[in-house]
């Protein structure tokens, strides 16, 4: 069985809804760089892509900007993340969803503790261009690329 949840037209266009690919680009990465290395995190980000090292706690929410970097440009309506949990502690779940409104009843991503797991998600950008991340249980990296944005 096959489900469709949408389609596309034609990228590089400003009129609503066009699909605008980049190329993948890390956003945020909250493990600790290796000893050695600069960390690869974007510069400007905020909550807990501000510093690398920072693990999002049980029931911990961080805002994670958006707009402004990797190619999604302020003003974006919405935008297409490959996130991944690694270094997982216990079994739990991620919502990620626009920063100012309420928490959703869904996760985004959900895992086994000591396990990585990946998804792509599509979340609307508010004005501010910002979106927020929740973690349920346990503590758990969070790796975020941008794959593209919707005009």
């Amino acid at each position: 069985m096959v489900g469709v949840t949408g389609w596309f037209t034609a990228s590089g266009g400003t009129t609503g809804g066009a699909f605008n690919a980049v190329a993948p680009a890390r956003i945020c990465d909250t493990r600790a760089p290796e000893t050695g290395s600069s960390s690869d995190v974007a510069k400007g980000v905020s909550g807990i892509c501000e510093s690398s090292g920072t693990a999002l706690g049980a029931g911990g929410t961080a805002a994670v900007q958006v707009a402004g970097l990797a190619g999604v440009p302020v003003g974006a309506a919405a935008v297409v993340l490959s996130v991944t949990a690694v270094d997982t502690t216990a079994a739990s779940y991620v919502s990620i969803y626009p920063a100012g409104v309420a928490r959703p009843t869904v996760s985004n991503l959900n895992w086994a503790a000591g396990e990585a797991t990946s998804n792509l998600v599509v979340v609307p950008l508010p004005a501010t261009g910002n979106i927020e991340v929740f973690n349920h249980m346990g503590t758990t990296d969070l790796v975020i690329d941008v794959e593209g944005w919707y005009s």
